[in-house]
């Protein structure tokens, strides 16, 4: 599954990392790795998300933070 940023949600990161970096510069790193590695994970197996249909998208839960993937239906060849 190819991944795709909206503004949002890269916005949302940026925001996560900039508010755990005023403390901790470290722990912002280490957040924002786990969050990519989780994407990636979700990106190469992507049933592993549960599906919500009428938003036609899948959700993660990934500690206190949910992560949210688009799913697109094409149709089969």
């Amino acid at each position: 599954m190819k991944v795709r940023f909206t503004a949002t949600s890269f916005a949302e990161i940026n925001e996560i990392h900039d508010h755990i970096a005023k403390d901790n510069p470290t722990a912002a790193k280490a957040v924002i790795l786990r969050v990519e590695q989780v994407i990636a994970r979700i990106a190469r197996f992507p049933l592993i998300a549960r599906a919500v249909v009428r938003q036609a998208c899948a959700s993660f839960p990934w500690g206190r933070f949910l992560i949210l993937s688009s799913i697109l239906l094409r149709p089969m060849r």
